[in-house]
């Protein structure tokens, strides 16, 4: 089982159930990325986290691309021209939601293109955390409907510690009971763990 998403290398990353990760930052630009991909071992992969689009055509040669929490735009265009292998944070868009709708990017429409582009999301266990209040119950209501959304349509998902420090590391069996608990049964919320993670592992081999 792999944690893509985490923003530091750690020795501590077998001891959380995990045999490899991929740090995922912000760059400045191709430079700075390649300096911190010398710095990582054969268990990481280095990932970049977008905020733009003309980033996605810069770090086209990165091990992982993903973009987070887009607006509506951006998000639409990521996915009409295929720009990023992830997008994340989908759940944390402004506003409440209604009794009967959840503010979210995510619907039938952007999630069939997600499938088609094979484009998966990112669901970070730290962003429930770090919430509280009713901020948290909205979250945790968006990201069940997404997940819901995602394995009716096909679209990959990715579950993750979300880490930015060591004490907010998750091992990997808390996060296969976030996956159950999103409503997957066991071998869904293992396969968020494994499937997409070991694509884009073996892809950086070729």
């Amino acid at each position: 089982m792999y944690d893509f998403s985490i923003g530091f290398k750690t020795e501590k990353l077998k001891d959380y159930g995990f045999k490899g990760a991929c740090v995922v930052k912000e760059f400045r630009n191709k430079q700075d990325y390649d300096a911190c991909r010398l710095e990582l071992n054969d268990e990481y992969l280095l990932g970049v986290r977008i905020n733009e689009l003309r980033q996605a055509r810069e770090f086209k040669n990165a091990d992982y691309i993903t973009i987070n929490n887009p607006s509506e735009k951006v998000f639409r265009r990521i996915l009409d021209n295929s720009l990023a292998d992830s997008v994340s944070g989908l759940e944390l868009i402004k506003g409440f939601d209604r009794l009967h709708y959840r503010k979210t990017l995510l619907n039938q429409v952007t999630a069939k293109l997600m499938s088609k582009h094979r484009i998966s999301m990112v669901l970070e266990f730290n962003n429930l955390k770090k919430a509280g209040g009713l901020w948290r119950a909205v979250i945790w209501g968006r990201m069940l409907q997404n997940t819901w959304i995602c394995i009716k349509k096909k679209v990959p998902i990715i579950i993750a510690s979300g880490a930015r420090k060591e004490n907010e590391l998750i091992h990997s069996e808390v996060l296969l009971a976030f996956g159950q608990l999103l409503r997957m049964n066991k071998g869904q919320a293992k396969k968020t763990l494994t499937y997409v993670q070991e694509k884009i592992k073996n892809r950086r081999q070729l």
